[in-house]
């Protein structure tokens, strides 16, 4: 049974229940931001339902913008609903 992050600090474990109702608490909470039309957002997800998580955020107009691996095998993905411009930077002062 993996704990599901709710908060930066704030884990819970759902005793009794499989690895599928975890995984659709963990993207019940991700539509559920998303419904909120949040700009940007930061989640811990379980790699497993890393793909799901795309396909969402497809879905509901936001792209994922950065992701990092977490130490306890999850992963911190930062969701946006505006692309970002890429970082320019000045090559030549003439």
């Amino acid at each position: 049974m993996g704990k599901i992050c709710i908060e930066e600090g704030l884990k819970i474990a759902f005793p009794g229940r499989d690895a599928e109702f975890c995984a659709g608490v963990e993207i019940g909470m991700l539509a559920t931001l998303m419904a909120m039309a949040i700009s940007e957002f930061d989640r811990q997800v379980s790699r497993s339902n890393i793909e799901q998580a795309r396909v969402l955020s497809d879905s509901l107009g936001y792209y994922i913008v950065r992701s990092e691996c977490c130490d306890d095998g999850a992963v911190r993905v930062t969701f946006s609903n505006r692309r970002r411009r890429p970082d320019l930077r000045v090559v030549s002062s003439r």
